[in-house]
């Protein structure tokens, strides 16, 4: 498929939405980017951007049933996690619309430095690509959809879990978070705080892909080839390390850019060329600078620390 449709799906308007929009258009001239979005970002269709609003009608096709199934299963905000999910009937119901049978969705907080429909080729006999969070969850942020049959099949199985009891119980004990706490009552009976879970896309995407029968891959399986599609920017078990602060900012990829392209280096010595970088959680603040083609690391340092008091300082202060 040529050109194939690259999708970004946000509601809001931070700095680093027009940084991943602009990252993608500058590596792909030519393609079709398309922002699901909301009022707050509709302007971005003056710089080329198609933009469809994530609350019309025509994409909210068994988006309402969802919404009305949905348990909340997460430590994270309802309305985040709830959102994080029905993204996915909204980008197959935009599939359907525009009679698409591939796209790549991308996370706002990704910088891709690539010829997308080159890489599509690489992923061609693949229904999607993932990358690991863990060992019971994919990570879903830079998703090269190559069957739109797999994403309906995905959006059927979350229906199914909502309606089973028997099968949202399932999830739930896969992905129980830690033990069951205890608390001392004023009887002196032991009681047992509420159980707390982590039911999310990702964990449902890996549950899916256990049964879907589909072929999948994940992105780390080329690093062997030379390349990597960044599965977080601190995810670092393979890679060289900046680690400039110990205990107080942790380690992360070992970045250099040469002509605007960044560069990285396994342990073992092979240097590796990143299609994508993503910047997860406050890493968000290195993404001016990598759109730029630039790794200042005593300046991304100073901009890390800013952001770790900044968030500490919030927390201290709701505990109050």
């Amino acid at each position: 498929m040529k050109n194939i449709p690259i999708v970004v799906i946000h509601k809001g308007n931070p700095e680093y939405l027009a940084l991943c929009l602009r990252q993608i258009r500058h590596f792909n001239p030519d393609s079709r980017i398309i922002l699901l979005g909301d009022t707050s970002n509709r302007h971005f269709v003056a710089e080329g951007v198609e933009h469809f609003d994530v609350d019309m009608p025509e994409l909210g096709e068994e988006v309402g049933v969802f919404r009305e199934l949905y348990q909340h299963c997460s430590s994270l905000p309802f309305e985040f996690e709830r959102f994080c999910i029905e993204r996915w009937f909204i980008l197959r119901n935009l599939m359907r619309q525009e009679n698409w049978d591939a796209c790549l969705h991308l996370d706002s907080d990704v910088l891709i430095f690539c010829d997308v429909d080159a890489e599509t080729r690489r992923f061609s006999d693949y229904a999607m690509t993932f990358a690991h969070w863990d060992e019971r969850r994919n990570l879903i942020h830079t998703n090269f959809i190559n069957s739109r049959v797999a994403l309906e099949s995905f959006c059927d199985y979350v229906l199914e879990a909502y309606r089973s009891p028997e099968k949202l119980e399932t999830l739930k004990e896969l992905y129980r978070k830690g033990k069951p706490k205890k608390n001392g009552r004023k009887d002196g009976k032991p009681a047992k705080k509420p159980a707390r879970y982590w039911i999310s896309d990702m964990s449902l995407m890996y549950a899916w892909s256990q049964s879907a029968g589909l072929p999948f891959c994940f992105l780390e399986d080329f690093h062997d080839e030379g390349i990597c599609f960044d599965a977080r920017i601190n995810f670092v078990s393979e890679f060289q390390t900046f680690h400039l602060l110990p205990g107080i900012i942790r380690p992360y990829k070992r970045i250099i850019f040469r002509d605007g392209v960044p560069w990285g280096m396994l342990k073992d010595g092979t240097p590796v060329v990143f299609k994508s970088l993503h910047h997860y959680g406050y890493y968000k603040c290195m993404m001016p600078f990598h759109a730029e083609g630039k790794h200042p690391k005593w300046r991304i340092l100073a901009r890390l620390l800013k952001v770790k008091v900044t968030n500490t300082w919030r927390k201290l202060r709701k505990k109050k």
